[in-house]
């Protein structure tokens, strides 16, 4: 069976952070969906690892969290290096 990578441990910690990132800005998944321009549910199904997100989809999550990618970047291989440790 192909894997695919919204199964792989390393989305599960993207999109944890994300989550994180969206909570502790107080922001609701309806506010992050207007400000990505997208339903809520695009923004749950992520959160859920239920949709993949890719590079370009975490840089328009930065802009709405108002965060620099390259923060998220070093943060998010922090995370995974962490995990492996």
């Amino acid at each position: 069976m192909k894997r695919t990578s919204v199964h792989s441990e390393r989305h599960a910690i993207v999109t944890a952070y994300l989550r994180e990132l969206r909570v502790v800005r107080g922001l609701t998944q309806g506010e992050v969906a207007e400000a990505l321009d997208r339903p809520q549910t695009y923004v749950s199904d992520i959160e859920k690892n239920r949709r993949g997100v890719d590079m370009l989809q975490v840089m328009e999550f930065c802009d709405a969290f108002d965060v620099r990618f390259e923060d998220f970047a070093k943060e998010l291989m922090r995370r995974i290096r962490a995990k492996k440790a």
